[in-house]
């Protein structure tokens, strides 16, 4: 039987501290907005950065919202790399208030048709993959201009497993999104998550009979971790915006305390 951990977020920050990040904020410009001129609609709002200062030499597609953050969003691309449109979900997801980074897993190649995809899925390297996605985490822990409190992981199509794998060694996010997975992760390493967990897919997708077959495991008490959610075949990225930020503000709502362990049967 499945368990979800769940240990809190850290909640008792002191209100000094919020104080301060929200006056440096305010006080400092930090949105690209501001700095870029780039909010006009239908533009890109984001910009590439490097992750030199907290790791390995990948680049990552940074997201700064023009208000104070609600959350920092960590988001692995699907087959197709960071592209036009993976940027313009993450730029949307800015605009909802979130502060995001996603992360260019792929050394800059993008695919052009689902052969070229094909071929970058094939190219990812586990240990790489886990190896960028803690330099990602690094960035929302110790960037002196982009700390935050709760940090979300947000995978894409392939990264689903090794994002699971990855993800049931930390304790200090506060959830983890699987969008359309493809490939269905070990249950076991389900067991070990301490975070909220929402997925979401279409019947059409390859992993939707094993996600509901373990959706009939939980019970309704689960259900403040647990989240499936399924969507219509087509469904564009953009649209599940939506279930996103929901879930998301359900889990930074939920009273929780340091070190109160949760199994749900």
């Amino acid at each position: 039987m499945v368990n979800i951990w769940n240990v809190g977020n850290r909640w008792e920050r002191t209100v000094a501290r919020s104080l301060i990040v929200g006056l440096v904020w305010a006080i400092g410009g930090l949105s690209l907005g501001a700095q870029e001129g780039k909010t006009t609609e239908g533009k890109q709002i984001g910009e590439l950065i490097f992750l030199r200062d907290y790791g390995t030499d990948d680049i990552a597609y940074l997201v700064v919202p023009e208000q104070q953050p609600l959350a920092g969003v960590v988001v692995l691309p699907d087959k197709e790399g960071v592209t036009e449109r993976t940027k313009k979900f993450c730029d949307a997801l800015g605009k909802k208030g979130y502060l995001v980074l996603c992360l260019d897993i792929y050394n800059g190649r993008t695919a052009k048709n689902e052969a070229e995809a094909a071929q970058l899925a094939d190219s990812l390297k586990k240990t790489l993959v886990e190896k960028t996605l803690a330099t990602g985490l690094k960035f929302f822990e110790s960037s002196p201009r982009f700390q935050m409190e709760q940090v979300f992981v947000l995978s894409l199509g392939v990264t689903a497993e090794v994002t699971v794998e990855s993800m049931a060694r930390q304790k200090n996010v506060a959830g983890l999104i699987l969008m359309n997975p493809q490939n269905f992760p070990d249950k076991e390493k389900l067991d070990d998550l301490r975070m909220g967990l929402q997925v979401l897919l279409t019947q059409e997708a390859g992993t939707f009979s094993d996600f509901k077959s373990l959706d009939l495991e939980f019970s309704e008490a689960s259900r403040k971790l647990w989240e499936l959610r399924i969507l219509e075949n087509g469904t564009k990225p953009e649209a599940y915006l939506d279930s996103v930020h929901a879930f998301i503000n359900r889990v930074l709502v939920e009273p929780r305390r340091e070190g109160l362990i949760e199994k749900i049967f």
